[in-house]
């Protein structure tokens, strides 16, 4: 059994190998289901996407860094602290498996 952490470790692997992007599995379906939401061409989509965090894991210092910039910049008020905008309480739950449930 790979381990998903394995899994995308390898996916990064032959991705580099490649030498850039590696399509997976009904990619060109996912392109047009997300070109369709977004109102834009398949073609344009796949041109222009950006990285995607396949864990979708937050990055709190980054957000941190956007809080600021709106705040310096007069966006948004002093008073918003960017830990109060995130629930990071289900973050660890995509390593459960179902046989730990039981431990």
């Amino acid at each position: 059994m790979i381990l998903p952490e394995t899994h995308l470790v390898l996916i990064e692997v032959a991705r580099r190998r490649a030498g850039g992007f590696v399509p997976r599995p009904n990619y060109d379906r996912y392109l047009e289901l997300i070109a369709r939401e977004v109102q834009i061409s398949p073609g344009v989509l796949a041109v222009t996407k950006t990285y995607c965090d396949r864990r979708a894991n937050l990055d709190v210092a980054d957000i941190e860094d956007q809080v600021r910039f709106w705040q310096d910049h007069g966006q948004l008020g002093k008073s918003v602290v960017a830990a109060d905008l995130l629930d990071l309480s289900f973050i660890g739950e995509e390593a459960i498996t179902p046989q730990s449930w039981h431990h």
